[in-house]
């Protein structure tokens, strides 16, 4: 039923903002998105009156009355939204087609002439009108900008009635003389409200409501237009940032790499087609570095209990001679290990072990053994980590697996036990420790797992992901509600 494609593209470029998320809707989910935010939509006619005031004249002389029709205001609009629809017609622009409205007017009136004078309210009834709207797209700083080109509402049966005064039965007989004119001046009216006020209105929301979505406590996602929108016969194009960032740090460009992706878009595609390429998935371990997601301690706390004697200082004296005679023999200890820069991660596809895809990453780090009691570091190593992870989406929530994890090279940069460390054997040990704890590691970086970007009124459903080589397709089905 919905037929969309997201395909977010790596274009690094170093002096403008990078297209990282490329937004294709086709015809069908732009109609879909039609069909739920129509009465949303139509219901902004009620917030203001077509006009203040307009008069009207009847008969000259002795015999003329004059009428002001005062305040008319839309208490009521409906389309029915399978006599409505959104032709692209290219050159970014689309047509909006609204082939019967029904609209409910009351508005209040007075009259007066040589016998008296009289006021009341009354009520104007449209129905099965159209309206006929061709609309272009641009970007405005960052936000899509609507603008109406041509405007045409027609209205087919126009019904006047005048009620609450005594002469309201004499006005109702003289409508006839003045309601083509009036109809007319409520057809300008209707116009010049969905020009100004209502286009204004989704503007000023589409600006306001910024370009920048939180996703959790730590990271936000920009979803900024980078350019103006594309339209060609069955598709609309949005070029987006698509960048994930650290909230302490926000880089709208931050200093990653990635391989591009540019896939045919597929029209017929039921669900959303998310193509998340390895340059946004790098903008994203970056901001969950920039973030501290990287950093992990391993202690007697975490570790299986048949590991926790390996960390002492007499288990660790073979390793690191030494370490006994400064601080103690059994002492307890711990390792600390972070991230000294973002990772790299290459993404890719499926294999017959791995049926779902996998990331590649690299990962320069350190590792601090402490010894506890003393509150010192003993050693401080700095490693470099490659790791195999799969990424899944499940409810809108990106999250993961580590495969696996281990220290690939190891260098001593500080200690205070002299320079007789076993650095093969204490990288052998760290790929135990770390193998040991790859549940608390996931748990650290992923927790339950991080949100992906969600907009008011738009739900994500049936969300699932496959790895290729250099991207991510992520499928699901929007489910709109306004």
């Amino acid at each position: 039923m919905f037929r969309l494609s997201l395909i977010l593209l790596t274009f690094y470029e170093v002096h403008s903002i990078t297209t990282g998320l490329q937004v294709g809707l086709t015809e069908q989910i732009v109609n879909d998105f039609k069909n739920s935010s129509l009465p949303y939509v139509l219901n902004k006619l009620t917030t203001v009156a077509l006009f203040k005031s307009k008069q009207f004249a009847v008969a000259d002389g002795v015999l003329k009355v004059t009428i002001n029709i005062t305040e008319p205001r839309v208490t009521y609009v409906n389309a029915d939204t399978k006599l409505t629809g959104v032709d692209f017609i290219g050159q970014d622009q689309f047509l909006l087609t609204i082939s019967s409205l029904d609209m409910y007017i009351k508005f209040y009136w007075k009259y007066s002439s040589m016998l008296g004078k009289d006021s009341g309210t009354g009520f104007i009834t449209i129905q099965k009108s159209s309206l006929n709207s061709t609309i272009s797209l641009s970007e405005n700083n960052g936000a899509l900008f609507f603008n109406i080109t041509k405007l045409n509402f027609t209205i087919s049966n126009f019904q006047l009635r005048f009620s609450g005064g005594e002469s309201a039965r004499v006005m109702n007989q003289l409508a006839v003389l003045f309601q083509d004119n009036l109809n007319k001046e409520i057809k300008i009216a209707v116009e010049s409200l969905i020009n100004g006020q209502v286009i204004n209105s989704i503007n000023s929301q589409l600006a306001s409501g910024g370009s920048i979505v939180s996703l959790n406590k730590a990271i936000e996602f920009s979803y900024n237009l980078t350019s103006n929108p594309v339209m060609t016969s069955s598709v609309l194009i949005l070029n987006l940032a698509g960048v994930f960032m650290a909230k302490s740090k926000p880089e709208i460009n931050p200093p990653v790499v990635g391989r591009t992706t540019n896939l045919t878009f597929d029209p017929t595609s039921s669900q959303v087609q998310s193509v998340f390429s390895e340059y946004s998935f790098n903008t994203l371990t970056y901001a969950m570095y920039a973030s501290g997601y990287f950093e992990t301690t391993i202690d007697s706390s975490n570790l299986p209990a048949n590991y926790s004697y390996l960390l002492t200082t007499n288990s660790l004296n073979s390793l690191l001679p030494g370490i006994s005679n400064v601080y103690g023999n059994n002492e307890p200890c711990k390792i600390m290990c972070g991230a000294t820069q973002a990772p790299t991660s290459v993404i890719n596809g499926v294999t017959p072990s791995m049926p779902n895809g996998f990331v590649d990453s690299n990962l320069q780090s350190y590792c601090k053994v402490i010894v506890i009691s003393a509150e010192q570091t003993a050693i401080t190593l700095n490693a470099t980590m490659i790791m195999s992870s799969a990424v899944y989406v499940n409810n809108w929530m990106l999250g993961g697996t580590i495969e696996y994890a281990k220290i690939s090279s190891l260098a001593q940069t500080q200690s205070n036990i002299g320079n007789q460390t076993d650095l093969t054997g204490m990288m052998n040990f760290i790929n135990l420790i770390i193998n040991a704890t790859l549940p608390v590691i996931e748990e650290n970086m992923v927790g339950n797992g991080i949100p992906l970007p969600s907009f008011e009124h738009i739900q994500m459903t049936n969300s699932n992901a496959v790895a290729e080589d250099g991207y991510y397709m992520i499928l699901s089905t929007p489910v709109f509600n306004f």
